[in-house]
C-alpha cells in the first residue's frame, strides 16, 4: 500500500453529518481533536452549511474580505475538496507506484495542496453568535478575530500525536512546541482567556496595550511572534471603509478607560470557551 493510500485511510472514518469527507485531514481532526470537533458541532447546531460550490463560495474564493457578511448571513462555510487530486493519483498507481512510496515525493506533493480555512471561519461564525449582544464596532470585529485565532492555536495546543499535528497543517497555520503545550494548560479556561486578550492587545494600537504581565506572558509572546496584527488592522479598516463606516465614527467599546469594556469582552470569551468544553 502506498503512502497516499495510507494517509487517506487514516483520514477516513464512518460517515458522519459533521465530517467533510473530501477535506484532507478533516475526518481525523473531528475524531481526535476536541476543539476542532466542538467548533464544528456548534456551527452545525447553528445551521451553518459547509459548501464547496455556489455563489457565496465563489465570492469568498475571489475576495474573502468582500464575502465576510455573506458568510454569516447565508450561514455558509466554504471549503476545498482537496482530497480529490490525491484520490486521482491512486488511479495512476501502476505507473507511479515507486514515486508514491517516497516520503520526499509525498512531501513535495502535499506542499502544493490548497489548505482549508474551515476551522478559522467556523470559529468566526461561533464568535459572531457569542458576541451578538455587542454593538458592531471595530473593537468587536478585532475581538472576534482574536477568538478565531485563539481557537486555531488552542487546537494546536491540544494535539496529542505527530499524526494529529500533521493533519492540522492542512487546516490551520498555527503550530506549537511540546514546551508550549506543557506551559499552557488547554483544559484551563483562564489560559484560553489570556490568549484571547493577548491576541486582542496585539490587534489594538500598541499604546493601548495595558494588560499586566503574567507567568504565561513569555510563552504567549513567543507563540504569537509570527502573528501579523498590522495585516488584520488593515483588513478591518478596509472592511469598515467598504461598508461606508470609519473607525473614528464608531461609538461603543472603544473608550479611554476600557476596564468595564474588557469585563464585557471577558464574559463573551467565557461563553465562547463553554462551547469548547461542553
Amino acid at each position: 500500500m502506498n503512502l497516499i493510500s495510507q494517509l487517506l485511510i487514516q483520514d477516513s472514518f464512518p460517515e458522519s453529518p459533521i465530517i467533510l469527507p473530501e477535506s484532507f485531514g478533516d475526518a481525523y481532526l473531528v475524531m481526535h481533536n476536541r476543539t476542532y470537533r466542538k467548533i464544528r458541532e456548534k456551527c452545525v447546531n447553528l445551521d451553518y452549511q459547509y459548501r464547496w460550490e455556489g455563489r457565496t463560495v465563489e465570492r469568498y474564493r475571489a475576495a474573502p474580505l468582500l464575502a465576510l457578511d455573506e458568510l454569516i448571513s447565508s450561514k455558509t462555510i466554504p471549503y476545498h475538496r482537496n482530497k480529490i487530486p490525491l484520490r486521482s493519483l491512486l488511479i495512476e498507481e501502476k505507473t507511479c507506484a515507486a514515486w508514491l512510496n517516497r516520503p520526499e515525493s509525498i512531501e513535495r506533493l502535499l506542499a502544493f495542496l490548497e489548505p482549508n480555512r474551515v476551522l478559522h471561519e467556523s470559529a468566526h461564525a461561533v464568535a459572531n453568535e457569542t458576541c451578538a449582544g455587542l454593538p458592531m464596532t471595530r473593537e468587536r470585529l478585532i475581538f472576534e478575530e482574536a477568538l478565531a485565532n485563539t481557537t486555531e492555536l488552542w487546537c494546536a495546543l491540544q494535539t496529542r500525536s505527530e499524526k494529529e499535528r500533521f493533519f492540522l497543517k492542512y487546516q490551520s497555520p498555527y503550530t506549537c512546541t511540546q514546551s508550549d503545550r506543557d506551559a499552557i494548560d488547554s483544559e484551563n479556561p483562564s489560559h484560553f482567556i489570556e490568549l484571547v486578550f493577548s491576541f486582542l492587545d496585539k490587534l489594538r494600537d500598541e499604546k493601548r496595550n495595558r494588560r499586566t504581565a503574567t507567568g504565561l506572558t513569555p510563552v504567549i509572546q513567543n507563540l504569537l511572534s509570527g502573528f501579523n496584527p498590522e495585516f488584520i488592522r488593515t483588513t478591518m479598516s478596509s472592511y469598515f471603509s467598504l461598508k461606508h463606516r470609519s473607525f473614528e465614527a464608531q461609538e461603543g467599546l472603544i473608550t479611554d478607560d476600557r476596564s468595564s469594556d474588557d469585563a464585557e469582552l471577558k464574559d463573551c470569551a467565557v461563553r465562547f470557551y463553554e462551547v469548547l468544553r461542553i
